[in-house]
């Protein structure tokens, strides 16, 4: 059993689970804007749903991409670096 295979595997699983729920909470918390703010071509309404998705965005990489830098380390320290 090679122990980096299975752990990204885990990974990969729990990260698709997590952009899934985090996808979820980004369509579930859209914001319902003011039909004065939907018309077409509005730029304050652009600006707001650039800021959302931004906001969301990072609250949806950031934690696989950092769990997945803290895994590579301990798995380097465990098994110690190759030369």
């Amino acid at each position: 059993m090679s122990w980096p295979r299975v752990l990204l595997g885990i990974w990969i699983v729990l990260t698709i689970g997590w952009l899934v729920f985090s996808g979820f909470f980004v369509w579930k918390l859209w914001p319902q804007y003011d039909r004065f703010f939907q018309t077409p071509g509005n730029p304050l309404y652009g600006a707001m749903v650039r800021k959302h998705l931004t906001e969301h965005l990072a609250l949806a990489l950031v934690p696989p991409i950092v769990s997945l830098l803290i895994g590579w380390l301990v798995l380097w320290a465990v098994r110690g670096p190759r030369r």
